[in-house]
């Protein structure tokens, strides 16, 4: 909920690398996102290597910004 800042994918990255160890398909839903900053794209983009690739294949993004913060070979639904 709210906007996606580089604050936000900060957070993003680090609950994922948290909590998602294991799963085999983690869902982003994003339709509660007002603003998506660049900078806040780029960086969760840029952080994803942080999650030792576990996820990379099955990042699943859904709602209405998926395009908008997802990396382009997620899966968009």
């Amino acid at each position: 909920m709210g906007d996606f800042d580089g604050s936000s994918a900060h957070q993003l990255v680090n609950a994922l690398k948290k909590h998602g160890a294991g799963a085999y398909s983690v869902f982003i839903h994003t339709s509660g996102l007002k603003d998506i900053y660049p900078f806040g794209r780029d960086t969760f983009q840029n952080n994803l290597h942080r999650l030792d690739h576990q996820f990379f294949g099955s990042l699943i993004f859904t709602g209405e910004n998926a395009k908008n913060i997802a990396p382009r070979s997620s899966q968009i639904l």
